[in-house]
């Protein structure tokens, strides 16, 4: 739509923190980022829009001083720039990898060492335009590093860091490698994974997916340079209720 058209909108917003340059939200599952076709509304940009008459418009209304985005269904941590100059420098800071990006996963089965990096392009799927790929034709260098928190039965329990930003990074990397974030409908973490496990353990694991309908996903960690002071800012955020309810009861069956 026409700028013009994106609706400030009284959205309840958990603002984590904020000075006179930037914000940084703590993104709910199941709200999209900013406006794009088939959602106009409800987005954490007409949010924004009615919480501060200062973000930034390079990139457009739609972007609204957006400097990374989230999928829809993952939750956590996202960086808005209160004006250009702010929103400019983030974004080279991104680019040459200077911001830290942490999130916490759990995923089906379990990686074989306990840290380690995933260093494979990523591009569209020529299958579904809507996904992304592990692919050499027409991709992007992606990189993922990660180390293991905790292992459970079915499931192991990671740290990962974002060196890039590709769309849906995390979770084509982890797919790709057989391990798809727990509960991705989009990558394989649903049934499709679980298909391969013991009977012994499917009520529990269809208990566990009912318990989560979203990706289990959460950017957990912010850290960067301040853009005005030079400062490092650290910020982080709580796994959401669904997530730490999950854990607890795939904990439960050790």
């Amino acid at each position: 739509p026409e700028s013009s058209e994106i609706v400030p909108e009284d959205i309840p917003l958990d603002v984590v923190f904020e000075d006179d340059f930037l914000i940084v939200v703590n993104k709910p599952a199941g709200m999209v980022t900013h406006p794009a076709a088939g959602h106009y509304k409800g987005t954490l940009v007409n949010g924004l829009m009615f919480y501060t008459n200062n973000l930034s418009r390079a990139g457009g209304t739609e972007r609204a001083g957006i400097v990374h985005r989230l999928d829809k269904n993952t939750s956590g941590l996202i960086l808005v720039a209160k004006d250009d100059r702010t929103r400019l420098y983030l974004q080279e800071e991104l680019q040459a990898r200077n911001i830290k990006r942490t999130y916490h996963a759990l995923i089906c089965g379990h990686v074989k060492d306990d840290a380690g990096e995933i260093d494979l392009p990523i591009g569209r799927s020529l299958k579904d335009r809507k996904k992304m790929t592990v692919t050499n034709r027409n991709s992007r260098t992606a990189i993922t590093t990660y180390k293991l928190l905790e292992r459970y039965r079915l499931y192991d329990y990671l740290e990962v860091n974002l060196q890039t930003g590709r769309t849906h990074q995390i979770r084509v990397h982890f797919s790709h490698l057989g391990h798809p974030v727990f509960g991705d409908p989009d990558y394989g973490g649903r049934l499709k994974w679980h298909r391969g496990i013991f009977s012994i353990d499917k009520s529990f694991a269809l208990k566990a997916l009912e318990m989560m309908p979203r990706q289990a996903l959460h950017a957990v960690r912010l850290e960067f340079k301040h853009p005005v002071s030079d400062e490092v800012v650290l910020v982080t955020s709580d796994l959401p209720d669904d997530f730490k309810n999950l854990l607890e009861f795939v904990k439960s069956k050790e």
